[in-house]
C-alpha cells in the first residue's frame, strides 16, 4: 500500500515514533509522540510524502488535492489520554468495516 509505505519512510527518515495509525478510505488517524519537530512540521512531512507516493503510484493525478488544509491536531497530556486515543485509532478500521491494521513501523505505547 503506497500510503503506508510513504508514512513508514517519513517516520523512519525523521525519527518519529508512531504509536497508532489507521489508514481509512478518505482520511488517516495517527498518534505521534511529541518530537523536536512541531506538529505542523510533522503533518507537512507526512502529507508531502504520502501525496508524492500516491502520485508516483498513479493513484491520483498531479495537482490533485490529496489532503485538506486543516488537519485536526490534539495534544494529549496524560498517559490515560494517550491510551484512549491509541485505542480509538486502532478501533477505527472496524468502524468502516475494514480489516484490523498492523503496521511494523508502529511502536506499541508503553505508557
Amino acid at each position: 500500500m503506497a500510503m503506508a509505505q510513504a508514512i513508514c519512510r517519513v517516520v523512519r527518515e525523521r525519527g518519529y515514533t508512531l504509536w497508532a495509525l489507521a489508514i481509512l478510505r478518505n482520511h488517516v488517524h495517527a498518534v505521534i509522540r511529541t518530537h523536536r519537530d512541531k506538529s505542523d512540521v510533522m503533518w507537512n512531512a507526512i502529507a508531502t510524502g504520502t501525496r508524492a507516493a500516491l502520485c508516483e503510484a498513479g493513484l491520483v493525478p498531479a495537482g490533485h488535492p490529496v489532503w485538506s488544509e486543516r488537519p485536526y491536531v490534539v495534544l494529549k497530556r496524560s498517559v490515560q489520554q494517550v491510551k484512549t486515543c491509541v485505542r480509538y485509532v486502532e478501533d477505527n478500521p472496524g468502524k468502516e468495516r475494514l480489516p484490523v491494521q498492523r503496521w511494523e513501523f508502529v511502536v506499541p505505547f508503553q505508557g
